[in-house]
């Protein structure tokens, strides 16, 4: 961002392997005048679906990218719409994400004209939605509304809230970590981002603490409806405050390990005490047990700090919205055989190459060492990126060896191979 204009004067998409190598960049200003994204999410492996934004009026021209080659395409008729959040449909052509924002909108759209198939109203338990995650096979909406500091949760098919956790509209009573317990109606975190559904009733979100005087942090609340109790679990904070302190934007995600993986930008840096943040943009993966840090990226610009505290004008500088992580192929690892006389059970745990909202189809085959096929089957990955765990049993013949290779497939033909020994 332009300190002078307050406007954005670049923009990268980027697309980086763990060891920092990049693997493609797209200055997204050359492909439409002040555009950047907001939302990014896979389509399939090879497709990210992203939703624009043009300068900053927080709307904006949808596109689908195939990341490999660099084929940019505009959807949705060239139709403007709300560029916080965008995903794909469970079942046909369309997109889900949020609308307008003083109405707490979220907008089923035919992802090829445009038009609103559906539109789901949930003020005024909700203004300036930022995340919309249809689960349960689109019947169901997780929305994280900004300006009214809430997780909502709707049944988009009924056209009603389910319930609402946090702010002024909360339903549940609020446990904190440092053991305070706020009634229904009161803040338990302020202005959050990207707040997501990751399963076993998890929320992972980036609590930004909005004008509290507080530091932002990555954050996971366990809601139980039955006991109409929201919980903190699990927090992190980069720095105190105010060189902890982000605004706006922020992502905070649940990976397959079970670290989190977050971005954040401070809205002040520090020349003395607190050097380190001397960066304009982090992305971070933390280890949930320890809190540790199992992998750091720092984005540095212009802005340079010599005081205990500089601000940064118009929050000039690099910013990241969110951040996702992928894999070319399925995960698949615990890979064991138990023998007994001439029957073998095979057992292994796997995990789609992204994250799903619902369960989908694989895949296994089991081949001798001279490729000849054994056995195979098919099991549905679990939703939220949780692992998968499989097992099936084969009896062998006098051909057979005990090396084997298992092949994990997923709906798209994305496949890992595994020996195993039985």
């Amino acid at each position: 961002m332009d300190a002078n204009t307050g406007n954005y004067s670049s923009s990268l998409l980027v697309f980086m392997q763990m060891d920092g190598v990049i693997s493609k960049i797209f200055p997204t200003f050359s492909i439409e005048k002040n555009l950047h994204f907001c939302g990014v999410k896979l389509r399939d492996p090879s497709t990210v679906l992203l939703a624009g934004n043009g300068g900053t009026s927080e709307f904006g021209h949808q596109y689908l990218l195939k990341w490999e080659t660099g084929e940019f395409k505009k959807i949705a008729g060239g139709k403007i719409a709300n560029c916080h959040d965008m995903m794909w449909a469970y079942d046909g052509d369309a997109t889900w994400q949020p609308g307008s924002s003083s109405e707490g909108t979220i907008e089923l759209r035919n992802a090829s004209t445009g038009r609103k198939i559906s539109v789901t109203k949930l003020e005024p338990y909700a203004k300036d939605v930022n995340h919309a995650q249809p689960i349960e096979q689109d019947s169901v909406v997780i929305a994280s509304s900004r300006l009214t500091n809430a997780v909502i949760k709707a049944n988009v098919n009924a056209g009603e809230v389910k319930w609402v956790a946090g702010g002024e509209y909360g339903e549940f009573e609020m446990h904190t970590l440092k053991g305070e317990t706020k009634a229904a109606g009161e803040n338990m975190f302020v202005g959050q981002h990207n707040a997501e559904y990751f399963g076993e009733n998890e929320y992972m979100m980036f609590d930004n603490n909005y004008k509290t005087g507080n530091t932002s942090r990555l954050l996971i609340v366990k809601i139980d409806v039955d006991n109409m109790r929201m919980t903190e679990l699990w927090e992190y904070i980069n720095a105190p405050y105010p060189w902890g302190y982000t605004p706006y934007f922020g992502d905070n995600d649940r990976l397959p390990t079970g670290n989190l993986l977050g971005c954040f930008w401070p809205y002040k840096l520090s020349g003395k005490e607190y050097e380190e943040v001397d960066y304009e943009a982090r992305a971070i993966e933390i280890v949930r047990d320890t809190k540790e840090t199992a992998w750091k990226m720092d984005v540095y610009g212009r802005n340079s700090c010599s005081e205990h505290v500089c601000t940064r004008q118009s929050a000039e500088g690099w910013k990241m919205y969110s951040i996702e992580r992928f894999y070319v192929a399925p995960l698949v690892y615990n890979v064991t055989c138990a023998t007994d006389d001439a029957t073998n059970a095979i057992f292994f745990n796997t995990i789609n190459n992204f994250k799903q909202n619902d369960q989908y189809e694989g895949t296994y085959k089991l081949k001798n060492d001279d490729g000849s096929l054994v056995v195979e089957g098919d099991f549905n990955y679990l939703a939220h990126w949780r692992s998968t765990p499989v097992s099936f049993q084969f009896d062998s013949t006098e051909n057979d060896s005990n090396e084997y290779v298992l092949s994990v497939k997923n709906q798209w033909g994305d496949e890992t191979p595994h020996s195993v020994t039985c």
